[in-house]
Order: C-alpha cells, then structure tokens, then sequence
C-alpha cells in the first residue's frame, strides 16, 4: 500500500525529523567555522611570509597596507609611528589621501599609545589596534572607516589586526637591520653568537 504524500505526519516522525533537521544545522554550522578558521590561517600565513620577506621597514608597512586593504577591507585609517614615548607620533601610511584618516577627532590613537590591547570608540568601530615591540606600544594603527561591503570587524578581521598588532614592529626592526647590516653579515654575527653544545672543529 502506497503512502499518502498529502497526509499529515506522525507526532514522532514530526519529532525525528525536527531532530534531523537541528543536527544538519549545528553540522552546518561546524563547517561554517571550519571554513572561516581555514580562512584565517590561510591569511595569516601569507602575512607571516610577505612581512618575513621585507626588506626594509617601509616594505613592511607596503605589506601592512596590503593586509588592511585587501584582507582587512579597511578604507579609511592612518598608521602611526614614534621613536619613542618622548617623540610624537607621526603618520607613515597610507600615501594616498583617498584612504587616510586626515583627523582624530577623539583621542583614540593617544589611548591606543597608551595599551598593549585594542581601544576602541562606540562600538566596533573607530578602533585603534598598537603595534607592540617588546612589550611597548610604539605605533598605532587608527581606524575610522571600514568599506561599504563589510559592516564590522568579524573575527578574520580581528585575528589578522592582532597578528599586525603584534608583528608588524618586530618584522620592521629585523628588515632594518637587513638592510643595514646585509644578510649575511647579520647572519654571521647571530651564528657566532650562539654557543655549541660541544667543543671542538670538524676537520
């Protein structure tokens, strides 16, 4: 005997097909965050080789740049830069006016000086994300407006602004010292720094 297609359902079949149905949707979910997860490791190592790869500071503020516009989708923001807690700040980035941040109007980027955390205004944005060095904030990255296809800084967002918040400084002072020094001869003196764990030469 066929089944009815019209008739109404059973109330235990209606309870195992509403089983069914939140288990492919906590499943789907899971994938969904798998995917976003693989997103940002994904990212986060092509920033991790392009700033390993600079070879001087600015090209390491070049690929932070490239990392907020196109990964970050920032649109309006300015990086700042002091020498110390004693100079004042000054804006490196980015060159073309159409995306810089031309006024704080608020006093963000002195709190953000100020934090080894983000600071933020009301809500997710304005916020300012600091570039730690050792412990010390010594830059800030200021940002006032985020493009008109992403309404807030989502979790990708978020993890690729910590990743610059706490690399871009140090990747800065070693592709200075690069340039300074040459490889090479940075590398001999990191070599002959490290002690060997036995003594003597191999002939």
């Amino acid at each position: 005997m066929e089944r009815d297609e019209g008739a109404p359902l059973s109330q235990s079949a209606e309870a195992v097909l509403a089983a069914v149905q939140r288990s492919t949707e906590a499943l789907r979910a899971e994938m969904d965050a798998l995917i976003e997860e693989q997103n940002v490791l994904a990212h986060m190592f092509v920033a991790a080789d392009r700033l390993s790869r600079a070879r001087s500071p600015r090209e390491g503020i070049d690929v932070a740049v490239e990392v907020l516009h196109n990964l970050v989708g920032v649109h309006r923001y300015a990086i700042w830069l002091r020498a110390s807690s004693e100079s004042a700040p000054r804006v490196v980035a980015p060159a073309d006016p159409r995306w810089r941040a031309t006024e704080s109007p608020d006093d963000l980027v002195t709190r953000g000086f100020a934090s080894v955390s983000p600071v933020r205004g009301k809500g997710s944005i304005p916020v300012a994300f600091p570039l730690v060095l050792d412990g010390t904030p010594v830059g800030v990255i200021e940002i006032r407006e985020m493009v008109p296809q992403v309404d807030n800084l989502g979790r990708l967002q978020e993890d690729l602004l910590v990743f610059l918040s706490e690399r871009l400084a140090s990747a800065m002072v070693q592709a200075g010292l690069a340039a300074k020094h040459g490889l090479n001869s940075a590398w001999a003196q990191v070599a002959d720094s490290i002690d060997p764990v036995e003594k003597g030469h191999i002939r």
